[in-house]
């Protein structure tokens, strides 16, 4: 085998024996030593015995790339009279070569051979097999044996219910009256116990646990006002549906707002005026305090 026949323009590269044996390399001598591996192939698997050559194929034009090109050659690659030589490229190259002949031998003799066992004769026509029991002839699919019984519960072929007594309701096998929907998904049973807002609607005793979390007890004072306050801003939205406790997790979000508003009520009732806003009273603001004559601050 010459190097003339042998060339390889690709190769396997496998990354974790390279990082295996090249874990010690300097990020220079890494790029040195891949650039003399593919150098390598290129070339039949024979770097030249020249250094000054070597370093022309590498591109190594100062005296930091030409010492990693040294360092590499002598770490991985054999010096021979004809060049450097490097095992594994060396073995890569053998084996594609025996790949490649046999491939034209193939070819040669018109394409790959049959897998038969050596010595095997292939003339010989096997015995056709015989029918399947059951089965008369080639063309007969179907078996002349007794057909095949339905199952218990069904009386024919194009029944597919069985005859069984139809399964209870789970209310009903359980007791629980069905308008207690608790067979039905969650949203679902919201939709249904939903209902509109009257005058006599008032929080029940599990909302009172919830208010106190924010401070609003259940003998407060404003508890008449703010109930009177809700109830009359949904009695005039009849559309409205919740439930017992999307109405009690409303009304404890309106007493907020009531107390809120009523505190700021008191406090400029007390104050005697009403509390200006940082958007009004830009007539009676003085803007000449704390300018200097020259226009400074």
């Amino acid at each position: 085998m010459t190097a003339a026949n042998a060339k390889m323009f690709w190769y396997k590269f496998f990354i974790q024996d390279y990082q295996r044996d090249t874990s010690h390399l300097t990020l220079l001598e890494h790029g040195a030593y891949r650039l003399l591996i593919d150098q390598c192939y290129l070339s039949g698997g024979l770097l030249p015995s020249d250094l000054e050559a070597i370093y022309r194929l590498a591109r190594a034009m100062t005296k930091p790339e030409q010492a990693a090109i040294r360092s590499v050659l002598g770490a991985f690659f054999t010096r021979t009279d004809e060049g450097y030589l490097h095992g594994r490229v060396s073995r890569e190259i053998e084996e594609m070569h025996q790949l490649g002949s046999v491939s034209r031998m193939n070819g040669a003799k018109g394409g790959r051979p049959k897998k038969n066992p050596a010595g095997s004769d292939t003339s010989q026509e096997k015995e056709p097999g015989k029918n399947p029991a059951g089965f008369e002839s080639e063309t007969q699919r179907v078996s002349e044996t007794e057909p095949r019984r339905n199952p218990a519960g069904f009386e024919n072929e194009t029944q597919q219910v069985p005859k069984t007594k139809p399964r209870k309701n789970l209310s009903q096998e359980s007791g629980v009256k069905s308008q207690n929907n608790l067979t039905l998904p969650r949203k679902a049973r919201e939709r249904v116990e939903a209902f509109p807002i009257s005058a006599t609607w008032h929080p029940s005793p599990t909302f009172w646990p919830m208010a106190r979390h924010v401070g609003i007890f259940e003998d407060s004072d404003e508890y008449g006002p703010a109930l009177a306050d809700f109830l009359g801003f949904w009695r005039d939205r009849p559309g409205e549906s919740r439930t017992q406790a999307g109405w009690e997790k409303a009304f404890l979000e309106s007493w907020q707002r009531y107390r809120a508003f009523s505190g700021a009520k008191r406090e400029t009732k007390q104050n005697g005026r009403a509390k200006l806003s940082p958007h009004s009273g830009f007539a009676e603001r003085d803007y000449t305090v704390g300018v200097n004559p020259d226009g400074s601050f």
